[in-house]
């Protein structure tokens, strides 16, 4: 078995020979600290929306025989004080139960000369630029005095949610909804020990501050939010997902992470195309919303946030972690 230390030798010898190095979910994890990532990553929503972005539309292959798809999610980003580019390879395979339903691969790339630089565990960079965003979104668009997070899906999403938007809000109480006893159970071991953890139906779900929607559902699961000032719609990022009512759309202030790949895959997709609602439900972005152009005060009103997930994400996170490596954590022989 190679040592650490050798491990660690190798990797910094392939770098130095301008080879890319491997960045393994572990060592990103360990240099993507959620406080740190979540300005790296408004950062890239405030590039996007002045227009300092390359990031050509996601692209589906469908895999219909094992109801799966893969996605290709290139970009490049220009932000005021970093730039980086790269490309995610992921996948979306819901009924997987040995592995990860969403796995991938990230290769970041040196934008002034396309030399690769590092080939990064994608599924961990995915959980935490997932969880990361949702963060952003519920600091941005809610009060401070959120106290209880509520949870549609209970897989390792919730986790990272939980974990990423306690952050920037001082959460004491989490409701949890799952048709899984098991996956409850689980999440309640998890954080029992630092937060009140209740299990709730669907429409419990009202008596929480902020919900988080993380299923693949293509149905609605959720008819009514009245109690709720913020809902982070995170489980509908392809064609026919959806998990919020409708009405729960027409009564809420709608942003979305970028306008045309919400409209045609997102929460809003299915309700736009049956006309339930319309674009004109829509008030904007989330970069709008971050870069401070939108002047309008959310903290009094219900907000819905519509992610799809979007390349500069990931760009982000690449950024980070490449920075932390190279600048702090490769001068430390135990850091792979």
């Amino acid at each position: 078995m190679l040592s650490v230390s050798f491990i660690t030798i190798q990797i910094i010898q392939f770098h130095m020979q301008g080879q890319p190095v491997v960045v393994d979910g572990e060592t990103l994890r360990s240099n993507t600290p959620y406080d740190e990532l979540i300005g790296r990553i408004e950062d890239a929503f405030v590039a996007y929306h002045e227009g300092n972005v390359e990031m050509p539309e996601k692209s589906y292959v469908d895999v219909e025989k094992y109801n799966g798809d893969f996605r290709s999610m290139p970009a490049y980003v220009d932000a005021e004080d970093w730039e980086s580019s790269g490309l995610k390879w992921v996948n979306v395979h819901p009924e997987n139960t040995e592995v990860p339903t969403v796995m991938g691969t990230f290769i970041n790339t040196d934008p002034r000369t396309g030399e690769p630089q590092a080939i990064i565990d994608g599924t961990e960079m995915t959980k935490r630029r997932t969880a990361t965003v949702a963060a952003i979104a519920t600091k941005h668009m809610t009060s401070e005095d959120v106290r209880t997070l509520g949870i549609l899906g209970a897989g390792e999403q919730s986790y990272e949610q939980l974990r990423a938007i306690r952050q920037v809000r001082d959460i004491r109480q989490v409701l949890v909804c799952d048709k899984s006893d098991e996956a409850v159970e689980q999440f309640r071991q998890e954080f029992d020990h630092s937060y009140k953890v209740s299990r709730v139906a669907p429409s419990e779900l009202s008596q929480a501050d902020v919900v988080c929607t993380l299923t693949p559902s293509t149905n609605p699961i959720i008819d009514s939010l009245d109690g709720v000032s913020h809902v982070n719609a995170m489980g509908a990022d392809a064609p026919n997902k959806q998990e919020l009512h409708p009405n729960i759309l027409k009564n809420s202030r709608i942003f979305l992470d970028d306008w045309d790949q919400c409209v045609h895959s997102g929460e809003v997709s299915k309700p736009i195309e049956m006309d339930q609602i319309s674009e004109e439900h829509i008030n904007g972005t989330l970069g709008k919303i971050v870069s401070g152009d939108h002047q309008e005060d959310l903290r009094f009103s219900r907000t819905v946030f519509d992610s799809t997930g979007l390349a500069i994400q990931d760009i982000a996170t690449s950024s980070l972690v490449m920075d932390n490596v190279e600048t702090e954590n490769l001068e430390e022989a135990d850091l792979f």
